[in-house]
């Protein structure tokens, strides 16, 4: 093989261009993340009963959809537990009320409409917290309320469930309203 300065000159450039495309290259997956929009998904939980009419401050399209519920089931006294946001690609989760008790986490996918997604895992876990010597501590024992999958809208928000709780006349009503 021949060493001089000049072939040896080539072969680095050659090896350093080589190199330098397979590093341009980006993985199946990073592609595809590439394409992918993030997306912000606002979370409401309320808690529903029966009784005198109570409609907490929400968002207008919330509160509309609020109404639908009670239109339709036995609640007309709703009581907000608390809100947040999950912001991600595909999947992510967040913890609201009290002592962060509610678990929620979801996955979507990007459709063919533009304007659409489907969440094809959204779930609602509760665990319990108590309080013992002036310390909240968290139990071991985790309960699902809500396990589904739904399509949405940007924009929209949608009563993705209710989850009657211990067998009260109490139900659990989760909103959530997809965001670009």
């Amino acid at each position: 093989m021949d060493r001089t300065p000049r072939n040896r000159l080539f072969t680095t450039f050659l090896f350093v261009s080589l190199m330098a495309g397979l590093l341009a290259i980006p993985a199946a997956s990073d592609a595809q993340d590439q394409e992918r929009e993030t997306h912000s998904f606002w979370i409401a939980i309320v808690s529903a009963r029966p009784g005198p009419a109570a409609m907490p401050d929400l968002p207008e399209d919330a509160e509309r959809a609020l109404t639908d519920v009670a239109n339709l089931l036995p609640y007309s006294a709703f009581e907000l537990i608390d809100t947040g946001w999950i912001r991600t690609l595909f999947s992510g989760n967040t913890r609201l009320g009290d002592a962060g008790a509610f678990e929620i986490s979801l996955h979507f996918e990007p459709t063919s409409d533009p304007m659409s997604l489907f969440v094809e895992g959204f779930r609602v876990d509760y665990r319990e917290y108590r309080r013992q010597d002036d310390v909240v501590v968290r139990s071991d024992v985790t309960m699902n309320l809500l396990g589904t999958q739904f399509g949405i809208k940007l924009g929209e928000t949608v009563v993705v469930g209710t989850s009657r709780l211990d067998g009260q006349d109490e139900a659990l009503i989760v909103l959530v309203k997809a965001m670009p």
